[in-house]
């Protein structure tokens, strides 16, 4: 029986394609009757040969005496078939008979061979595994296959799938082939042999040699998913996740009782109805991963009743259903990314097991169960992008196992409890973020006595009252956000405390102090962003000692002075936001020394004097031309943080997501632009309105092929428009207005949508279409991206006149129109 076991380890080469060597029919067309044992002696170094006869007679005793025949005859019966011609180049002395399943196993005969052979269940090519051997009156054909079966390429090679469908074996050949098989015991074993040891991916049981395991994960594979990789009825563990598999998963999958482990986790084409895929799965299963997949549906009831399952992962899909506790113990939990409604369950059959529970971004309503504080081993819980509501319980408090508790993006509201998780000197949370809910009230104390904390996100809520003092004490803090709340008063002196601090967000609130000196301690920080405040006086010149700072916004404050060299020593620095504060003096000649720099924003100061010429090429994203799909020019930074608790580690991971510009607006600077601004092919926004700038456009401005926004308005520029600034194909929104530029605007359609972008030119020939040359007088179009502190409120005055007018004609007319009336006034019908 050990041909049998072999067999199901190479089941999973069942279809695919066979053709014949055409310069081998070419030579048995011209000597049909010259065959010899010698007749391709240039083959014959890797290529066994095989005693016709005394295979045949001796598989016919074995034949009789195997138990396994009908068995093996089921199997000739649903095999493929192959038109007859393709056995025309098959050396053929006295007859003999062929058995399909050697091919099958061996994969080449001496003519007849597996071209371009695909797996189309494992989507796999087969380059060479050739097995190149002859039919030949020579020898033994047990020694001869031990001893000189030989293979050129054993190395399976990925390939996007495809197959052959129609070439199928003839019938007669089918039945010939089971009456007098040359499938031996030897050859068999060896074939299985050869799949064990050197087919990656396929594991066999050392005894049977029956196929047990198959993990293909991350090999770039494509195609579908074959109902023949399901004839692995011995299979225990099929992983093929992480590929491009598409379509649906078979039906016949469900019979493979033995299956422990099923993974099929992103592969986004790969979808279909759930219920058919869990549904009929037998209790040995304990592991699914289907997470990141195109799954759908309502989760059927069996999932919640299956005794051996302890890992869930039906993540990032979109199934559907109502959330209900299971019956049998779990471990891991996550459905993370779906459609699940209802409430929290309480997981009681659980209660020892459980570690990791996710339901972010769901439907889920209701408060936080009291009992689920009750599971002993719950390590993360992540319920974020819920509708979940009410107060966090009082009564509420984990036990020290917990690390990751995530209750963000809800509508969570009331005080912050006291205590809400124990904690010891080697244990406790690791990450707390209860971000965007509407929690209010004071920063508990309770929170400080978090000695493991690393992570804590309270940003987005309704606390006021001061910065706790004792949140120095958390030495292990990566990450502090409490930004958009109505917080008061200084920065705590004792925050240097954290100094393995990455990231301080303390954005829009009401802090006020000044920028103590002493945070220079924090030399790890990378993230500095205390805008929307009101801190006055200067930036330390210690402040500068923090040297490996990314981000610095100091926006919308009361900050004053000059800027001083000192801060040339953040040799990191990729954004710099010193917008809307009372900066004043000339600025820097190093300005534009930043290796690194993607951003800069010095608009709405008081900053006067000619912009340095400085070295524009220093910056590597200034001068490389990329495609970035950041468009909000709102907000030129946003960042984006991930959390991960990985061995009681906090992993924080943040992207920078930021146009690559410079903004000078609303100063008092005057001069001419610098050449060398206009040359920047990276520069993706540029914004110098509202100062006093003379001179001409420069005609380097077609360099900036990177440039979506433009302004130059409300300055004193003369000269004309460089024509090639019709060659700015990705320019999004262009503001020259209310200068003194003449001559023609550039004759372009794209500058039909820019109709405002050249009022307040006197001397500038505006000719659209079916219009003559005329002077510019249309109104500035919306979409300026900066506050007007200069000539603001005639704008707001003459916005609010044209919309006033506008309104009321609009009025006017709809109740001149009677049907229009009448339809204004009609009665609301009652719906009860």
């Amino acid at each position: 029986m050990a041909n049998v076991y072999a067999a199901e380890c190479a089941a999973f080469t069942q279809i695919y394609s066979v053709t014949t060597r055409s310069k081998a029919r070419d030579k048995h067309q011209e000597h049909p009757t010259q065959d010899s044992p010698h007749s391709h002696e240039e083959d014959t170094d890797i290529s066994p040969t095989v005693d016709i006869d005394s295979a045949v007679a001796e598989n016919e005793v074995v034949q009789e005496e195997d138990s396994a025949t009908d068995s093996e005859a089921d199997l000739a019966d649903n095999a493929p078939e192959i038109p007859d011609d393709q056995f025309s180049d098959i050396e053929s002395s006295p007859p003999w008979y062929l058995d399909w399943r050697l091919l099958f196993h061996l994969g080449f005969l001496d003519n007849l061979h597996v071209s371009d052979t695909l797996f189309q269940s494992l989507g796999f090519l087969i380059e060479s595994i050739g097995l190149q051997y002859r039919f030949r009156r020579q020898g033994d054909c047990h020694h001869v296959l031990d001893h000189q079966l030989l293979m050129t390429k054993r190395s399976l090679q990925p390939l996007i799938m495809r197959s052959d469908r129609d070439l199928k074996l003839p019938r007669d050949a089918v039945d010939t082939a089971d009456k007098a098989s040359l499938v031996s015991t030897k050859p068999t074993e060896l074939v299985a042999e050869a799949i064990t040891n050197n087919w990656t991916g396929i594991t066999c049981e050392n005894i049977t040699n029956r196929v047990v395991s198959v993990n293909l994960s991350g090999l770039n594979l494509s195609g579908l998913v074959d109902p023949s990789l399901c004839n692995l009825k011995f299979l225990e563990v099929l992983d093929v996740g992480c590929n491009m598999f598409h379509g649906v998963v078979p039906d016949q999958l469900m019979s493979v009782n033995g299956l422990r482990e099923l993974v099929l986790k992103k592969n986004e084409g790969l979808g279909g109805f759930v219920p058919k895929l869990i549904g009929n799965f037998s209790d040995k299963l304990e592991k699914i991963d289907i997470s990141f997949c195109s799954f759908q549906g309502d989760v059927p009831d069996s999932l919640f009743y299956l005794k051996s399952l302890k890992y869930i992962d039906l993540s990032n899909n979109l199934l559907s259903g109502t959330l209900r506790d299971f019956e049998q113990p779990i471990e891991y939990l996550n459905l993370a990314s779906n459609g699940f409604s209802g409430t929290l369950p309480c997981f009681s059959s659980s209660v020892e097991s459980l570690t990791v529970i996710n339901l972010a971004n769901n439907s889920i309503i209701g408060g936080i169960p009291t009992c689920i504080a009750s599971l002993h081993g719950l390590r993360e819980l992540n319920v974020s992008y819920n509708e979940l509501e009410y107060q966090v319980p009082p009564r509420l408090i984990f036990s020290e196992k917990l690390l990751v508790l995530d209750l963000s993006h809800n509508d969570f509201s009331g005080v912050l409890p006291s205590i809400i998780a124990e904690t010891s000197e080697k244990s406790g949370l690791v990450l707390l973020d209860l971000s965007h809910n509407r929690f209010s009230g004071e920063i508990p104390i309770g929170i400080t006595e978090l000695k493991s904390l690393q992570g804590f996100f309270l940003s987005n809520n309704l606390l006021s009252g001061e910065i706790p003092a004792r949140i120095g004490n958390l030495t292990y803090l990566q990450a502090i956000d409490l930004s958009y709340n109505l917080l008061s008063g200084p920065i705590p002196l004792n925050i240097v405390g954290c100094f393995q601090l990455l990231e301080l967000k303390l954005s829009n609130n009401n802090l006020s102090g000044t920028i103590q000196p002493e945070l220079d301690a924090l030399d790890s920080l990378k993230i500095l962003d205390v805008s929307n405040n009101k801190f006055s006086g200067e930036i330390p010149l210690t402040l500068a000692g923090c040297r490996s700072l990314e981000v610095v916004d100091l926006s919308s404050n009361n900050l004053a002075g000059e800027l001083n060299e000192a801060i040339l020593k953040w040799t990191n620095l990729r954004f710099l936001s010193l917008a809307h504060n009372n900066f004043n003096g000339a600025l820097p000649y190093w300005l534009f020394s930043f290796e690194g720099i993607q951003f800069i924003d010095l608009s709405c100061n008081n900053f006067s004097g000619f912009i340095p010429e400085g070295n524009f090429n220093i910056s590597s994203s200034f001068n490389n031309r990329k495609r970035t799909t950041y468009t909000d020019t709102d907000s030129p930074l946003h960042i984006r943080a991930v959390a991960n608790v990985e061995n009681h580690e906090l992993r924080f991971e943040y992207y920078i997501l930021s146009s690559v510009g410079i903004d000078l607006s609303g100063n008092f600077l005057s001069g001419e632009i610098p050449e060398g601004l206009f040359g920047l092919q990276g520069m993706e926004y540029l914004n110098l309105s509202y100062n006093s700038l003379v001179g001409q456009i420069s005609t380097k401005l077609e360099k900036m092929r990177s440039l979506k926004t433009l302004d130059l308005s409300h300055n004193s520029l003369t000269g004309q428009i460089p024509a090639n600034i019709s060659g700015l194909q990705e320019l999004l929104f262009l503001n020259l207005s209310y200068n003194c530029l003449s001559g023609f605007v550039p004759k372009n359609q794209r500058f039909w949508r820019f109709p405002g972008a050249f009022a307040g030119n006197p001397n500038l020939c505006v000719a659209f279409p079916g219009e003559g040359c005329q002077t510019a007088k249309y109104p500035v179009g919306t979409g300026d991206m900066f506050e007007e502190r200069k000539g603001g409120l005639i704008s707001v005055w003459a916005f609010g006149i044209s919309s006033f007018v506008s309104f009321y004609v609009s009025v006017v007319v709809i109740f001149c129109s009677a049907p229009m009336r009448s339809y204004i006034f009609q009665p609301l019908k009652s719906e009860f």
